[in-house]
């Protein structure tokens, strides 16, 4: 028996994907409900899941800092990622995190059960828009310059690419530091220049492979 937990903050898709999964002939069971990461770590205090299936956008956390989460607390416990986000900046992060699979809820409801099998099974499982994307992605990074030099960031720098790295979009950023959206995209443009790269992709990677700043 595979016991599941969905984290989904919209009532009907959550619906939709329980009744998928129950009507799969299976040996799924579905243990446990959140709509946000407050009640799914609320859950986890007593249930024992095998599989999560995540959500990324989500009313108190982003997924990637829930996945980043259960990775250090609950670490034999799978993570497949089920969103409606697919950005290059959110799949990339994901990944690096080392969750076990992305789909995107454009899928068939039978691509859904296909990657809960797959991913018990032990193996990654990538719906195909996002395994395109993957794709370009690695070759984004075998093309990449490999002898950028290290540049020393200003405190303020370091701020915003940590905010940036965790994948909090302008406006969170702004709020956070106290600043003007305009005055976070200057920051962003300006360390794509110092650093010599072109988008918040390539920032987060440069950022993780020197250290600049590390996935806890």
């Amino acid at each position: 028996m595979v016991n599941i937990i969905i984290v989904e903050d919209h009532p009907l898709f959550r619906m939709g994907v329980k009744n998928t999964i129950e009507k799969s002939g299976e040996n799924f069971r579905i243990m446990g409900e959140a709509s946000n990461a407050a009640e799914l770590f609320e859950l986890l205090k007593t249930q024992k899941p095998d599989l999560i299936l995540l959500d990324i956008v989500l009313p108190d956390l982003r997924g990637e800092e829930i996945a980043r989460r259960l990775k250090v607390e609950y670490p034999n416990i799978k993570v497949l990622v089920l969103s409606a986000e697919t950005t290059e900046a959110a799949i990339y992060d994901l990944v690096s995190i080392g969750v076990a699979g992305f789909i995107s809820k454009q899928v068939v409801a039978t691509d859904i059960i296909r990657a809960i099998r797959e991913v018990m099974c032990g193996n990654e499982f990538y719906g195909t828009d996002i395994a395109t994307i993957l794709s370009r992605l690695m070759f984004d990074h075998e093309h990449a310059p490999k002898d950028t030099p290290t540049t020393t960031l200003t405190p303020r720098e370091l701020e915003v690419v940590e905010r940036l790295c965790e994948g909090k979009p302008t406006k969170i950023i702004s709020a956070e530091l106290g600043i003007s959206d305009r005055t976070v995209e200057a920051h962003k443009n300006n360390l794509y220049q110092k650093l010599g790269l072109r988008n918040q992709v390539e920032l987060a990677r440069y950022c993780f492979k020197k250290g600049i700043v590390k996935l806890e």
